[in-house]
């Protein structure tokens, strides 16, 4: 079990980034900083930067659209399978997506570095399973 240091939601789509953080907020409140992107690179730098920062045992929870412009889920997967361990290992990565093409699906469960794929929209259910069997602290969800 880890310690949640961030969320980190780096989708194309800002309707659903703010629908995401109003989850979080609801769900955890202040206790988490969450940070939404729009670019994958903006998303990309932010995880080098703050990955360092970060206590040792805390880690980054990443949730990460796949159908995007300029950069795909799948090129920022492999701009994150570049990185140094020391970040990756920090990384819990979601793919967020609305697509429901099994290739892609199997696809993202398949890769080493993702946990599940999660079809949007981002549902309080989700976030809460994940924070119960990946997280150290459990929360209630407040609704």
């Amino acid at each position: 079990m880890k310690k949640l240091g961030q969320i980190v939601f780096i989708d194309d789509d800002e309707v659903n980034n703010m629908l995401c953080e109003r989850i979080v907020k609801r769900t955890l409140g202040s206790k988490v900083n969450v940070f939404s992107f729009t670019s994958p690179d903006e998303g990309l730098n932010h995880l080098k930067n703050e990955a360092v920062l970060m206590e040792k045992d805390a880690c980054t929870l990443l949730f990460l659209d796949i159908n995007m412009p300029v950069l795909t889920g799948w090129d920022v997967l492999r701009k994150i399978e570049q990185m140094d361990d020391k970040i990756k290992n920090k990384l819990l990565l979601f793919m967020l997506s609305s697509s429901i093409d099994p290739d892609e699906i199997s696809k993202a469960t398949e890769n080493k570095l993702v946990s599940n794929f999660i079809e949007k929209p981002l549902s309080f259910y989700s976030l809460q399973l994940i924070l119960e069997n990946y997280f150290t602290s459990k929360t209630e969800i407040k609704v």
